[in-house]
This record gives structure tokens, sequence and C-alpha cells, in this order.
């Protein structure tokens, strides 16, 4: 009799773990950005065409092209001075587009760019 309780106890067990890694799954596939999210490209980026920019943490930066539209920037190693720079370069092609062949300057270290993509901007902050 004993042994049928623990082997009923442990299969309860089982299904409430397992029932809880699925929600746990779920909750983190939700949280995943979309892959698919087209890649984008920031024209004359060389040329004015950059009207501001805010560093979201040390690998990601969003950026406010003149037309007003943000892309978010994700560059391909973190950057310990991209937090705190008060000017950044960037590297593009011949034809001025920052797009993912592109590069992001911060004091000397230039870091390749991964991926641009829409953004809605920064997050307002309340004073």
């Amino acid at each position: 009799m004993r042994y049928v309780i623990l082997l009923v106890w442990l299969t309860v067990v089982g299904v409430v773990i397992g029932w809880l890694g699925l929600a746990a799954a779920e909750d983190d596939a939700s949280k995943v950005e979309q892959t698919d999210a087209p890649q984008l490209s920031i024209p004359y980026a060389n040329r004015h065409g950059i009207r501001d920019w805010v560093a979201e943490d040390d690998s990601t930066l969003l950026i406010q092209d003149n037309f007003k539209k943000w892309y978010r920037v994700r560059l391909m190693a973190p950057s310990r001075y991209l937090p705190y720079a008060e000017h950044i370069g960037f590297v593009t092609g011949p034809s001025g587009v920052l797009d993912n062949t592109g590069a992001v300057v911060v004091r000397g270290q230039k870091t390749p760019v991964v991926s641009i993509t829409a953004s809605e901007g920064p997050k307002r902050q309340r004073r």
C-alpha cells in the first residue's frame, strides 16, 4: 500500500512540475523578439541623416532619422562606453546608408551592426 501511495504522489508531483515548466516556456516564448522582423537601413547616415539617438544598454541603440522614424540598432558586441557616450560615429558604405554591414564607433572602438529594425522610440520618463 505504501508503494501505491508513493507512486501516486510522485505522479502528481511530476504532472505539476511539467505543467509549471510549460507555463514558464509560454512566458519565455512571449518575451522573445520576432526573428522575422524586417531588416531596415537608415539613409543618409553619413550626411546629417540622423536626428537623435539614445543608448538602451551597452549593445543596443535607438536611432531617430530626420523623418522622425525610430530604429533599434543591435550591435555585435557590447561597448562599455556606449551608455555614457556624448557623441558617436557611424561607419557606412559609399552610399551613406547605415545597414547591417555598417558599424558604430564609440571612443575609437568600432562595433559592427547586427540588425536594424523598426522601433517605437525610447520610453518617456516622468519627471
